[in-house]
């Protein structure tokens, strides 16, 4: 990660798909990378996910586990989630 941030910031690369917080955090913060790389604000991939939970723990905490998926369900159904899926998702 810090060898592709730093190939961006010595000009030697024009673009690097990284991924996760430490990817962030070093590009924003850390002093040899966050004035010279920009982080685009879409993701690189938008991928369909289901959370799964297994049995027993939804046993212990069913509540919990309702209240994520309401969540979801909430954060799908907003315009903004609905344009950023249709400007991410790959087409074959």
């Amino acid at each position: 990660m810090e060898d592709a941030l730093r190939l961006l910031a010595n000009g030697d690369a024009d673009v690097a798909i990284l991924q996760g917080l430490e990817a962030v955090h070093l590009s924003k913060q850390d002093g040899r990378f966050k004035d010279s790389v920009v982080s685009h604000s879409l993701p690189y991939l938008n991928l369909q996910l289901y959370l799964a939970i297994g049995q027993h723990s939804y046993k212990r905490d069913a509540k919990r586990f309702q209240f994520i998926w309401n969540g979801i369900k909430t954060v799908r159904n907003t315009a903004s989630y609905q344009q950023l899926v249709e400007t991410t998702t790959i087409r074959e």
